[in-house]
């Protein structure tokens, strides 16, 4: 089993640069198919999950109920006419994932109202769920990625344009369950939320400039790609259960700051993650040109001619695997990995003091624990 990122590190707190003011302050239904579909999906979710996860997430055995039924939602929302479809849909569903998204809008559900009825949150998340894996079939394209989650990707079984199709249809699907349920404020938020992974994946392709800029625009980038989704699943789960405004708006900065978290770690673990368990090796992000906080906190300390020399070669995606080993090795002698994470645990610490005037619920405590666990992941 993989050590995980604190693991990774000698962690102990230093003076470091603050990023919490950067910009990231301020912004009963039909039942679900139920029956032998959620037996069938139930323990071999549960032990995916479990598998393809260092550290178990604190979310799984408090939702295994609601998790399974997701699951089952899952597989009969990207049924099509088409076989294909169908078939590349429920190859990437079953391909797994830790289910983050989908148990934030339940526990954000839960943590505003602990006796509420979760059919509602269930068929969102769900919706969710569908948005983002639209977004990881479009990504794998853009890669030219070969695997997602230790599996084929969909590309690589039916080639690019059929994956952009498909992935088309689940942005489709998706909203499809967001428009039975009715409600135009998760409609409006999603399709906010929607324009803004768009953006953050184009802007992810086109960061150029000093090292200056491109760090603010890494920022820009993972709250439009990362954050805001995640902040939405918290804010729709309060939502679905007609919450006060306040708590509402609790729900969404936590999950905006622990969205920022998800994708800081995420990146990091390019840097001292193993390929067994993150499913790539060390510094393939960097290889593809993506110049993430731990490279960048790197660039900073070497000379300004290697530096530029450096970033105008993963601008125009020329690094080459010396590159890589040159930049990793020195990222990780200046103990970067150590910077990233106090950073990290700072907008962990930021999302805690959000939930403060949540009341005291078992799924108040989760949400507690997901920024500590992510931390500690090791995929």
């Amino acid at each position: 089993m993989a050590a995980g990122i604190a693991g990774c590190v000698s962690f102990k707190r230093r003076s470091h640069p603050s990023y919490a003011a950067s910009g990231f302050h301020g912004y009963r239904h039909s039942q679900p198919r139920r029956g032998r579909g959620v037996h069938l999906y139930r323990d071999e979710a549960l032990k995916r999950l479990r598998r393809r996860t260092g550290v178990t997430p604190p979310w799984l055995e408090f939702l295994e109920g609601s998790l399974a039924e997701v699951e089952a939602l899952l597989q009969s929302e990207v049924e099509s006419r088409i076989r294909s479809i169908t078939g590349l849909c429920q190859h990437c569903v079953s391909a797994g994932g830790k289910r983050f998204r989908p148990a934030l809008v339940v526990l954000g559900a839960l943590a505003a109202d602990p006796d509420a009825d979760v059919t509602r949150p269930i068929q969102l998340a769900a919706g969710v769920e569908l948005l983002h894996l639209a977004t990881l079939m479009h990504d794998d394209v853009v890669d030219g990625a070969d695997s997602r989650r230790g599996a084929a990707s969909a590309n690589a079984l039916s080639g690019n344009k059929v994956s952009v199709l498909v992935g088309d249809y689940l942005f489709a699907r998706s909203f499809g369950v967001m428009a039975r349920d009715g409600d135009d404020r998760i409609i409006k938020r999603m399709a906010t939320v929607t324009v803004a992974l768009a953006e953050g994946e184009v802007l992810e392709l086109v960061m150029r400039g000093s090292l200056g800029e491109l760090e603010s625009q890494y920022w820009h980038m993972i709250d439009l790609k990362t954050a805001r989704l995640i902040s939405a699943c918290t804010e729709v789960g309060g939502i679905c259960v007609d919450a006060p405004d306040d708590i509402i708006e609790s729900l969404a900065r936590y999950g905006e700051r622990i969205g920022l978290v998800f994708q800081m770690t995420d990146d990091l673990l390019d840097l001292v993650g193993d390929r067994a368990s993150v499913g790539k090796p060390v510094g393939a992000d960097l290889l593809d040109g993506k110049v993430t906080l731990p490279y960048i906190l790197a660039l900073r300390e070497i000379s300004p001619e290697v530096r530029e020399s450096l970033l105008e070669k993963a601008f125009q995606r020329r690094l080459t695997p010396d590159d890589v080993h040159y930049l990793t090795q020195k990222a990780l002698e200046l103990d970067v990995a150590e910077h990233c994470l106090a950073l990290a645990e700072e907008q962990v610490e930021i999302a805690s003091k959000h939930l403060a005037n949540l009341p005291a619920t078992p799924a108040k405590s989760v949400l507690e624990e997901i920024g500590p666990y992510l931390l500690e992941r090791s995929s």
